[in-house]
C-alpha cells in the first residue's frame, strides 16, 4: 500500500506524527511532504523528521490518484487515491483524544501494530557543560501570546542563584529570556542537541515540549491557557510534569482546536499567574530524581 503524508502545522504537531510515521513505513510505502500554510514552514525547518528531506508541494498540484491513501495533518483527515474524505477514520476519532491519541488512531485504520517509537535528528552545537535549558514558546501569532509564561527571568534567577546552574534559552529572538545563556536564533536540529544534554528542560505547552518528551528527557511543561487533556499524553510525554493552576474556573480556555471567544479574563491571561517558586520547587525536586 502507498500513502502520502501530508504535514502541516508547528514542530510540536509534527513531533507528535513521528511514532506514527516510523510505525506506519515499516508495514508500507510512505512518501512525505509538507504545506506551506499555517505555519508550515516550521514543518521544514525543524529538520527533527527522520526523513532528510521533507518536499514543500501544493494541492492543486498532486497527483492524489498515484496513492491509496493521503494523511493529512492540521486538521487531521485521511482521503482515499481519488480525494475521497474516508468516513471510517472520523468514526474512529473520539472527542476526548489527545492530540497523540488522533495519530494514534491512524494506526489503528491502516491495521498496523501501535508503538511508540522515537527518532530525531540533531546537530552539535556549543554548549555548557551542566545546564537546565528554558523555552518560553507559542506560535507567533496573537492568539497564542496567551500559552507563554511571563515570569520565566524570575524563574531562572532563582535556578541560577540557588542551585548555581547556568540556564539557556531557545527558541525565536523575541522568545529570549532575560539573564540566561543566549541560544535564541540556532536551527532546529541545534535546539533540539541542546534539549537532549540539559540537566533539565522547561517550557511552556510549545514544541520543545514534544520534542524533549520525544527524545525522553526530564521535563517541567508549564500549561496556561491550554489543554492538557488534549496537548498531553501520558504514553508520549511520560517524562513531562505539567503545572496549571487548578483554582482557576475558566482555566484551560482552550477547546477543541478553537479559543473561548469571551474569556472572562478578557485578555488578562490569570492563567499566567504562577508563582516562579512553585515551578522552582518542582524542578528542585526533578533534579534530585534525575
Amino acid at each position: 500500500m502507498k500513502i502520502l503524508l501530508l504535514l502541516s502545522g508547528g514542530w510540536g504537531n509534527v513531533t507528535q506524527t513521528t511514532p506514527m510515521y516510523l510505525a506506519l513505513r515499516k508495514e508500507h510505502e510512505v512518501d512525505v511532504e509538507y504545506l506551506p500554510q499555517y505555519d508550515g514552514e516550521s514543518v521544514r525547518s525543524t529538520q527533527t523528521y527522520p526523513n532528510p528531506i521533507i518536499q514543500e508541494t501544493n494541492l492543486g498540484f498532486l497527483k492524489l490518484d498515484t496513492y491509496d491513501y493521503v494523511v493529512k495533518t492540521m486538521p487531521l483527515r485521511i482521503y482515499n487515491g481519488e480525494g475521497g474524505f474516508v468516513r471510517e477514520y472520523e468514526d474512529m476519532v473520539r472527542e476526548n483524544d489527545t492530540e497523540f491519541e488522533s495519530y494514534m488512531r491512524v494506526l489503528d485504520f491502516f491495521k498496523v501494530k501501535r508503538k511508540i517509537e522515537r527518532k530525531w535528528r540533531e546537530k552539535e552545537c556549543a554548549k555548557p557543560q551542566k545546564y537546565i535549558c528554558m523555552h518560553n514558546g507559542g506560535l507567533n501569532v496573537e492568539a497564542w501570546q496567551g500559552k507563554k509564561y511571563p515570569k520565566f527571568a524570575q524563574l531562572a534567577y532563582l535556578v541560577q542563584t540557588r542551585l548555581g546552574i547556568p540556564v539557556v534559552s531557545i527558541g525565536l529572538p523575541q522568545e529570549s529570556i532575560g539573564g540566561t545563556v543566549e541560544r535564541c536564533s540556532q536551527s532546529m536540529r541545534e535546539s533540539a542537541y541542546l534539549l537532549r544534554n540539559s540537566l533539565l528542560n522547561v517550557t511552556t505547552d510549545t514544541g520543545s515540549m514534544h520534542l524533549s518528551a520525544l527524545m525522553e528527557r526530564p521535563t517541567v511543561a508549564i500549561f496556561t491557557m491550554t489543554d492538557t487533556k488534549k496537548n498531553y499524553d501520558k504514553r508520549f510525554h511520560k517524562t513531562v510534569t505539567t503545572i496549571q493552576r487548578e483554582d482557576l474556573d475558566c482555566c484551560p480556555c482552550q477547546w477543541g482546536n478553537c479559543h473561548s471567544p469571551t474569556r472572562p479574563c478578557k485578555g488578562q491571561f490569570w492563567c499566567q499567574d504562577i508563582k516562579p517558586e512553585a515551578i522552582f520547587e518542582v524542578v528542585e525536586k526533578m533534579l534530585c530524581q534525575t
